[in-house]
């Protein structure tokens, strides 16, 4: 997501559910903890309102400008100086970008910076396995090491172990 780059950031979660599969074929879910979550998100944004079946990766519709928007955007980052032409003071037209369909192609962000910059909501945590009960809800980062901690029996603190 730092450089605006959607495809990628996606295909790494394809790979990271990936993963999770298959750490949860390998093991049983009475006797492994499992805790996906994140220490950020992004200014990634989901816009529009695509037909069903749409290319994520596309246009989602038209601004008022009469030029298309894609359904991925970011608040900020390098897709600025893609997306925008300075000269004119408008937005440049996507269908017209030959690299479009690229892998590292850059989706459109509203504020010129250098990299694309962490968002400020809160993150999900998702468990599976035995006290996974305990992640529901939100909590302050700092909690998540010590619940997964007091759940795998491990460390200083308090154990759901009774050994």
């Amino acid at each position: 997501h730092h450089d605006n780059q959607a495809r990628y950031a996606i295909d790494e979660t394809v790979e990271f559910a990936k993963a999770i599969e298959l750490a949860r074929n390998k093991f049983s879910e009475e006797d492994t903890l499992i805790v996906v979550t994140s220490d950020h998100s992004h200014s990634v944004s989901f816009s529009g309102y695509p037909n069903r079946g749409n290319d994520i990766f596309g246009t989602a519709g038209t601004g008022k400008d009469g030029i298309p928007y894609m359904t991925i955007s970011y608040a900020n980052g390098l897709g600025f100086n893609k997306h925008v032409d300075k000269a004119k003071g408008e937005r440049a037209n996507v269908r017209n970008m030959a690299d479009a369909a690229a892998d590292n192609f850059e989706f459109p962000a509203t504020l010129p910076v250098e990299l694309e910059t962490h968002g400020g909501e809160d993150v999900a945590v998702y468990a599976s396995g035995p006290w996974s009960h305990l992640f529901t809800g939100s909590y302050e980062q700092n909690v998540i090491p010590h619940m997964m901690a007091y759940a795998s029996c491990i460390g200083n603190g308090l154990k759901a172990c009774k050994n």
